[in-house]
């Protein structure tokens, strides 16, 4: 919601109307103004965050054009982040996103955990578009930035409480604390109980339970008059959960693809039909398996940043963790017809360098080089089927890249940027069945278990770049037009099943076009921040779920463009009064896309909403003795979209979510020292039923649904 009101940007006394506040950005990795950055970008500062109820994630989708987030069906605690049409909707080691999540300038690889509670944090940058040339990894849809508070020279902290509905209870806490002259620390922390808002009828429980705890630390450490500072910092996080609930929505009830629904017909003895499962309601479940999902992930890294005459150097070194353990019932059934068993074991270590600079007040330079090396162990064990998808990855990444930004004319600019990337693939499959056949291609069944292996490696090497112009014709005017390229990783299918589907598949390529305004008007009350891109993709990633299978594939979906546009506008038309509003529009659409099915490329764009809307409203009231009310109300709305495509019409309209809107609202009371604070909050106030998640498999429907109407207090204590 283009950061309005921005972090730090509070009403001021009285009636008199109040400009817009600056808003900083690292969209180009050094700090810079929103407002000159030729970035199509949103800044979500930690007022806006408190105000709009972001705790995690997965609420900035509210306050962002053209942004859909979801996570997979069985763990809550991951990111499927699609910007501008671009997403990956399976998650495992071999397959890399198109939106990169950074935590403080590290990229955070796999989805599993990325979806984090946003504890003490300054502020989250959503870049939209191809990012090539400047961050950690190459993406094709954009990136995440999640910038955390830095420890400070003076003893402050706070404790908050908040409770809720379904018995809600979640303590956060910081402290920041001078250790030295040249020391310093800042931790916080925070845990969310909640329990369970759908009820399993089978097991006599309740479902998609909260139970999240989380943990970061820093060091600064940064001498009085020293050119020089290191940043050591380190987090821990863990969800647990009773197994996210999956409802049956709707079936095929015969014929081809209707797996399930034989199913039954063969569990029950012909006494059923799947039809007669179907209760309507979608807040009760008959799942019977005892489904449980376990996630932790931790990371260390070290920020060293010296100032070497007019160039500052920068070193990031980090190293993360991701484990998980799971057991799921996705058939939305009281009858084993479909239960998996994922676990998933994965490390990162990642390592750049940075050197940047002016010219001399005419632009500004930066170089870098980045490393990039993972491992990990992706089990999936389909229960039920006695299938069981087992692959050890090994994946590394290196890159050099440059891009300047030198004025060639008063108020003009050039922007240019080049980024070459070697990646490698690597892949150990063991895939077998609970029997003991081993179902690697190019194997026997009867192959030894110990022998049921095979290694494939793949290496790709690309070119990524950026150029572009910008122009300020005046002080509140700024113009920019460019066109970058970037690629997303190739790979290897994790579950291949045949030798076609264990071939490697090729890096996503996408050119992007993109021309863009950042405006303001009556003395920078109003602002109005605009984007038009249109983009060419070649070799598009996208995950199928053949008919008849429950394994996911990643298939090239050939040849697409993608058109859109987006709006961001920020008013103070008093000083008590602050008004933002977004609209996202997106036009996707396949130019080539076939398979053994035929000719694909009718089919809609996944998580891909034509429309994207917001809008929100703060009033501050003045009150005796010098404390303050703050009264919030947004509204953020999408047109329906598909979670999934299909060759078949009839499962792609299964996958169909209609448009719905979210209402979220708050009024928090300040005191006149600014240590207290009482709010009372509610969302998705117009208790509208949406879909998280919608799962096509087997020739059944199954809807995870977002949490109803929810309601509560928080208080929070500074010192």
């Amino acid at each position: 919601m283009l950061c309005g009101p921005a972090s730090g940007q509070e009403a001021q006394k009285g009636g008199a109307p109040a400009a817009i506040e600056e808003v900083v950005v690292t969209a180009r990795r050094r700090e810079e103004n929103l407002q000159t950055t030729p970035v199509a970008v949103t800044s979500l500062g930690s007022n806006d965050l408190q105000k709009r109820q972001i705790l995690n994630l997965y609420a900035i989708q509210t306050a962002t054009p053209n942004v859909t987030i979801s996570n997979f069906s069985s763990d809550k605690s991951s990111a499927t982040v699609s910007i501008r049409g671009q997403i990956q909707t399976d998650a495992n080691i071999m397959l890399d996103p198109p939106v990169g999540v950074y935590q403080d300038g590290v990229y955070i690889a796999r989805s599993n955990g990325a979806l984090m509670d946003l504890v003490d944090v300054q502020r989250v940058e959503v870049l939209r578009g191809p990012q090539g040339t400047l961050f950690g990894r190459n993406t094709t849809g954009g990136a995440i930035n999640i910038v955390g508070n830095r420890p400070t020279d003076h003893l402050e902290g706070s404790l908050s409480a908040r409770f809720g509905n379904f018995d809600a209870r979640q303590v956060t806490g910081v402290l920041n604390a001078p250790l030295t002259d040249a020391v310093m620390m800042r931790a916080a922390g925070r845990i969310s109980l909640r329990d369970g808002y759908i009820e399993n009828l089978t097991r006599g429980i309740h479902q998609t339970n909260d139970d999240v705890k989380f943990v970061r630390a820093n060091v600064l450490v940064a001498p009085p008059g020293a050119d020089w500072s290191l940043l050591l910092s380190g987090d821990y996080s863990l969800y647990k959960d009773r197994g996210t609930a999956n409802v049956l929505l709707d079936a095929l009830q015969g014929g081809t693809g209707a797996t399930a629904a034989a199913q039954v017909i063969r569990l029950t003895g012909g006494a059923r039909t799947i039809a007669s499962f179907l209760s309507g309601d979608p807040f009760a479940v008959q799942n019977d398996a005892d489904s449980f999902d376990r996630v932790r992930t931790s990371g260390v890294s070290a920020t060293f940043e010296d100032r070497l005459g007019s160039a500052t150097f920068k070193s990031i070194t980090a190293y993360r963790t991701a484990r998980r353990r799971s057991l799921n019932d996705f058939d939305g059934l009281p009858l084993p017809v479909l239960h998996t068993a994922p676990s998933i074991d994965q490390w990162q270590l990642t390592q750049e360098l940075q050197l940047f600079g002016d010219f001399g007040g005419h632009g500004s330079w930066i170089g870098g080089l980045y490393y990039f090396h993972e491992k990990g162990h992706d089990i999936a064990n389909t229960v039920t089927a006695g299938s069981i998808t087992d692959g050890t990855g090994d994946n590394n990444s290196v890159a050099g890249y440059g891009q300047a930004s030198y004025g060639i004319a008063p108020q003009v600019k050039i922007n240019a940027g080049l980024r070459y990337t070697r990646d490698r693939r690597q892949l150990t499959n063991h895939n077998h069945t609970s029997a003991g056949a081993c179902t690697v291609p190019t194997l026997a069944a009867s192959t030894p278990i110990d022998q049921c292996f095979r290694t494939s490696r793949a290496d790709f090497d690309y070119w990524s770049y950026l150029l572009g112009v910008d122009w300020q014709p005046a002080r509140d005017v700024f113009l920019y037009a460019k066109t970058s390229r970037a690629y997303r990783a190739g790979g290897f299918n994790l579950r291949q099943g045949t030798l076609a589907s264990a071939q490697a598949f090729q890096p996503e390529q996408l050119t992007d076009y993109e021309v863009g305004a950042k405006l303001e008007f009556l003395d920078r009350r109003l602002r109005l921040n605009a984007a038009a891109f249109y983009s060419k993709v070649q070799n598009l990633q996208r995950t199928q779920v053949p008919a008849g299978a429950v394994g996911a594939f990643v298939v090239s979906a050939g040849r697409a463009h993608i058109e859109g546009m987006e709006f961001e506008l920020v008013a103070a038309p008093t000083a008590s009064l602050r008004l933002t509003a977004n609209l996202g529009l997106l036009s996707p659409h396949y130019d080539q896309f076939s398979d053994a099915s035929g000719d694909r490329s009718g089919e809609p764009f996944v998580y891909a909403p034509k429309t994207t809307a917001g809008v929100a409203a703060d009033y501050t009231v003045q009150l005796a003795r010098g404390a303050d009310l703050v009264l919030h109300a947004d509204y953020a709305w999408k047109s329906a979209f598909y979670h999934s495509s299909d060759p078949s019409p009839t499962l792609t309209a299964f996958a169909r979510e209609p448009a719905y809107g979210l209402l979220n609202a708050q009024a928090t009371y300040t005191s006149a020292s600014g240590d207290w604070q009482l709010s009372v909050w509610g969302q998705h106030l117009a208790d509208k039923t949406y879909y998280v998640k919608r799962l096509v498999v087997l020739g059944e429907v199954i809807g995870y649904p977002a949490a109803p109407r929810t309601y509560g207090v928080q208080v929070t204590r500074k010192f």
